[in-house]
């Protein structure tokens, strides 16, 4: 988190869930939310999206894994796309 805040600042908001710290951050009307655990290490950063279902399924793919949640798994890395709110929330995270 020590390089994400050197470039974006201190985030708009914290939430400390013992091992788990999560972070809140808006740039440019963006939301972001980064997940950091206990040994410091980012493990999943989620990212709000203004695309369609079929927008996204236009540019990724199919989903490795199909359903209402779209999974495709690249190297070390799942990349989610989830509906929440109405809004499609795209989340990046390890294996």
């Amino acid at each position: 988190m020590s390089d994400v805040e050197r470039i974006w600042g201190k985030p708009n908001e914290h939430f400390d869930h013992e091992d788990i710290q999560t972070y809140g951050y808006t740039i440019e009307n963006q939301n972001f939310i980064i997940d950091e655990d206990e040994m410091k290490e980012i493990y999943t950063i989620q990212v709000e999206l203004d695309y369609s279902k079929d927008e996204i399924l236009e540019i990724m793919g199919k989903p490795t894994k199909p359903g209402n949640i779209f999974i495709y798994e690249k190297e070390n890395y799942i990349i989610q796309f989830e509906k929440f709110n109405n809004k499609w929330q795209l989340i990046l995270r390890k294996k």
